[in-house]
């Protein structure tokens, strides 16, 4: 059976967690800060876009847009930090050239933006 719901939901039964172990689940917010930063970007470009991808997302029953762009923010902001923990990691197991730091930072700046742009559909709702 096919669901058109989205597994950004804060249900306990959203498709990302359904039956998983203990070792797959530690992997659901990576997964769901990556969808959050990806619907980020996605729905900047485009208010069609935030429409249909807003809709797609379950939620508690009386959240609205707000509270799923707020789900979104926080998510999102999640993978901010453990891209930064990841790459704490790095560095202590070997020396990074300053090339991949650029890059790093780069790529720290524009997923920060995308947050921003989910904060602002946030506050405009």
């Amino acid at each position: 059976m096919h669901s058109n719901s989205c597994p950004l939901s804060s249900n306990n039964k959203s498709p990302l967690t359904e039956g998983f172990n203990d070792t797959t689940t530690t992997t659901t917010p990576l997964i769901l800060s990556t969808l959050s930063l990806l619907f980020g970007i996605l729905m900047s470009s485009s208010p069609q876009n935030q429409s249909v991808l807003l809709s797609l997302i379950e939620g508690d029953g009386d959240d609205d847009e707000r509270s799923k762009l707020e789900r979104l923010v926080q998510q999102a902001r999640e993978f901010i930090i453990l891209c930064a923990e990841e790459e704490e990691e790095k560095e202590e197991e070997k020396d990074v050239g300053s090339s991949s730091r650029m890059t790093t930072r780069g790529g720290k700046k524009e997923m920060r933006e995308v947050v921003s742009v989910l904060e602002r559909l946030r506050d405009e709702c």
